[in-house]
C-alpha cells in the first residue's frame, strides 16, 4: 500500500523523506505539512483495509509538532504539542513562549471541528501596547469559515475572559474579520469591558 495513495485519500499536502516502509506502517523524516517544517520522527500506521476506510493514524516525536492524530475523510481527531517557533514564524502580532497544546476532533468532509487550545504564555502586540498573558485556555468550534470562540480565558492578574466569532478568509488570513467581546482586568484588578472588532490586521480594540 503506497503512502502517496493514502495521503491523497485524506487530502493531505505532505513533503518528506521516507526512511522505511512496510505493510502496516511507514517511517518518515524531514516532514513538511503545507510547506511548514514539522521535522522529527513520524510514523504513519495503516492496515490492509485502509484503502477502503480511507483512514490512517500518525504519531510524531522529536520535532516541532509532537503527538498523535487519526485522519480520515469523515472523522479526524488529534492531540498535539506545537513548538512556539512555528506560530511565531507566521505572525509578528503574537509571541508564544512555551508549548501550545491542541486537542480536538471533527469532520473534514463537513469542515466542522471542535478544539481545546492551551498555551503557557503569550504576548500580543496591540495598539495600546504589548499585553502578556499566562495559562491561556480556549474552546473553539469551526464550521466552514466561521470560527466560534466559545471561551478564551487566562489565569493571571488580567483574568482575560472572551468569546465571539471570526469569519475566516483562508486565502488571506490577515483579512479575516473578528467580533470578540469580554472582560479584562487593568490597573490592579479593575475589570473593564473589551471589544475586538475588525480585520485581524487592523483590529480596533475598545476598552471601557
Amino acid at each position: 500500500m503506497g503512502l502517496e495513495k493514502l495521503k491523497s485519500n485524506v487530502k493531505l499536502k505532505l513533503n518528506y523523506s521516507q526512511i522505511d516502509s512496510g505493510p502496516f506502517s511507514t517511517e518518515l523524516d524531514k516532514l513538511e505539512v503545507d510547506d511548514l517544517p514539522v521535522g522529527g520522527d513520524l510514523t504513519v500506521n495503516y492496515s490492509p483495509i485502509s484503502l477502503f476506510t480511507r483512514s490512517i493514524s500518525v504519531t510524531s516525536k522529536g520535532g516541532a509538532v509532537n503527538g498523535s492524530a487519526k485522519l480520515s475523510e469523515k472523522h479526524t481527531s488529534f492531540d498535539l504539542d506545537i513548538n512556539p517557533a512555528i506560530i511565531n514564524s507566521l505572525t509578528k502580532e503574537a509571541e508564544l513562549a512555551g508549548k501550545l497544546t491542541i486537542k480536538g476532533e471533527g469532520s473534514p468532509s463537513d469542515m466542522t471541528f471542535s478544539a481545546n487550545i492551551s498555551s503557557e504564555k503569550i504576548g500580543i502586540n496591540t495598539p495600546i501596547g504589548r499585553l502578556d498573558f499566562t495559562l491561556l485556555n480556549a474552546e473553539l468550534y469551526l464550521e466552514k469559515n466561521n470560527l466560534t470562540i466559545k471561551r478564551l480565558t487566562s489565569q493571571d492578574d488580567m483574568a482575560l475572559d472572551l468569546n465571539g466569532t471570526i469569519s475566516l478568509n483562508y486565502t488571506n488570513p490577515e483579512t479575516s474579520v473578528a467580533n470578540i467581546n469580554g472582560t479584562v482586568n487593568f490597573l490592579g484588578g479593575v475589570q473593564k469591558q473589551i471589544t475586538l472588532k475588525g480585520r485581524l490586521n487592523n483590529i480596533q480594540p475598545s476598552i471601557r
